[in-house]
């Protein structure tokens, strides 16, 4: 297993509060090109509270990182992965729902995204 390729979601990520008083961060990204059969796709966020709700393709995960427990309590900021393979599509949307408490932005009109995230192409061959 190897690090194939891996490149960041920069914008456009649309942001919109919540009526609970939150953050929903939104994005869409297409395939990547060149995938092998036996390719992974992982979403890596850093940065997110570890409260986040992440929702790709309608499909909702739970955080899950490869680090150990001490290692993610460790870590600043905090790294998430999400394996995306089985749910890939040609066309891909990434929801981040940010909690109250969790989310720090003043209101503002467009606020740039402030984590990071990148999707990491693993290959397996």
């Amino acid at each position: 297993m190897f690090l194939a390729h891996s490149f960041r979601l920069r914008d456009p990520w649309q942001c919109e509060p919540t009526e609970a008083g939150g953050r929903r961060w939104s994005r869409v990204f297409h395939r990547p090109t060149g995938l092998e059969p036996d390719d992974q796709l992982v979403l890596v966020l850093t940065g997110a509270p570890s409260t986040t709700q992440v929702t790709i393709n309608g499909h909702i995960f739970f955080q899950a990182s490869s680090l150990s427990s001490a290692e993610l309590a460790a870590s600043q900021p905090p790294v998430s992965q999400y394996d995306l393979t089985a749910i890939l599509a040609d066309d891909n949307r990434i929801e981040l729902l940010i909690p109250p408490q969790a989310s720090s932005l003043k209101p503002q009109a467009s606020p740039p995204f402030p984590y990071d995230a990148r999707l990491a192409v693993i290959g397996h061959s």
